[in-house]
């Protein structure tokens, strides 16, 4: 058994981009708060939105996702710019519990929205990155000089008593009987 290395670097690029997008998020929330002294209740409804958007670009229109991202993000900053000018523009200098109820309501009536162009489904984007197991049983360290370190990491092997069934070839999960 050899170590994945192609599977260590997808996986590790999933973690930096998911990480990215909710550091963004974070970095959203930090921006408006320091600028209006409100926080804005209808962000995650605008995510929701920009990837509802992108699915539509991506899936629906086929186009590639070179070009429906871009698309998207513009998309999202039009809506974006228009909410801000015709619904929280207007509300500047008004107490910070209207401003307040005013997002909630906001993210509320987007939800709506998208419940009612898209329906109540699920959808799922298309794959870009291959999706399979990462069974840890196959873990091991590259051939090194150091034999000993080699060793420490690999896992222990089970004892000859213990029975090994596979659930299928494509899970490649074992589940072991018992041991004593």
């Amino acid at each position: 058994m050899s170590f994945d290395w192609t599977a260590l670097a997808e996986y590790s690029l999933i973690g930096l981009l998911s990480g990215g997008l909710l550091a963004l998020i974070a970095l959203g929330f930090v921006l408006i708060y320091k600028g209006t002294g409100v926080i804005n209740f209808a962000m995650g409804e605008f995510m929701m939105l920009g990837a509802y958007f992108f699915y539509t670009a991506n899936v629906i229109w086929g186009l590639p996702g070179v070009l429906a991202l871009p698309l998207t993000l513009a998309a999202v900053a039009l809506v974006a710019a228009l909410i801000e000018r015709t619904i929280l523009r207007p509300l500047a200098g008004q107490p910070v519990i209207s401003v307040l109820m005013a997002t909630i309501g906001l993210a509320s009536a987007l939800h709506g929205a998208v419940d009612a162009i898209w329906g109540g489904n699920n959808y799922e984007m298309p794959q870009l990155l291959p999706r399979k197991a990462f069974p840890p049983t196959e873990c091991s360290t590259p051939p090194s000089a150091n034999s000993r370190s080699r060793t420490a990491i690999r896992p222990r092997r089970r004892p000859k008593s213990c029975s090994t069934k596979w659930t299928s070839n494509a899970q490649r999960r074992p589940i072991f009987g018992p041991c004593r």
